[in-house]
């Protein structure tokens, strides 16, 4: 039995639409449903690390250097699995 199906519409300027497909294409989706579907995992998987109170980062193994990556939402995530409240947490 198939799942009940349901529709996202999103609004982008003509920038914003070229700028996703060449994502799109450079990452090698053949759909931007496989794209939507990878980005959810990927968001997924970093507010999971976030909600452990673990930073996500990209690693220069070679040079000993990390930059990890500040979104909102990881930081408030954080924050909150330290117990800390943030202007965008109002509860720890």
């Amino acid at each position: 039995m198939a799942g009940k199906k349901y529709r996202i519409q999103i609004d982008l300027s003509e920038e914003g639409y070229w700028d996703l497909q060449q994502l799109i294409e450079e990452c090698g989706f053949t759909t931007k449903r496989l794209f939507f579907d990878n980005a959810v995992s990927l968001v997924r998987w970093a507010a999971s690390k976030a909600e452990a109170g673990r930073s996500i980062a990209s690693v220069d193994e070679q040079e000993k250097q990390y930059n990890e990556l500040g979104m909102p939402f990881l930081q408030k995530l954080r924050a909150k699995a330290a117990g800390y409240k943030t202007r965008w947490a109002t509860s720890p």
